[in-house]
């Protein structure tokens, strides 16, 4: 008897499918067990992402600033290097203090 009466149609990427082909095996389940294992057992991790808010105003900051930059050293034919070390820091800082709180949430 039929316990499943929801029929769900996916579209996959030639890729995806691929994937899903393979895991499957690897697990020696159908596509079908695979898919309802995954709906079942999975659990997203739950991330505060407040960290990449507050950093997004500098982070627009940066890439308008390196942009500038782009766009001079193709005019004039000159790279800033003081100037892009500078942004290159500042975006370090940013990714540190971002890995920093993610690793300890």
């Amino acid at each position: 008897m039929r316990t499943r009466w929801k029929e769900k149609t996916i579209y996959l990427s030639k890729e995806e499918n691929e994937m899903l082909i393979k895991k499957s095996k690897d697990a020696n389940l159908t596509q079908s067990e695979y898919v309802r294992k995954i709906v079942r057992d999975y659990e997203p991790i739950k991330t505060d992402i407040t960290i990449l808010t507050r950093h997004s105003k500098a982070i627009d900051q940066i890439n308008n600033a390196l942009g500038k930059l782009a766009r001079q050293a193709y005019m004039y034919d000159y790279i800033d290097g003081p100037a892009v070390k500078k942004q290159i820091e500042h975006m370090n800082f940013i990714i540190d203090d971002i890995m920093f709180n993610l690793e300890n949430q």
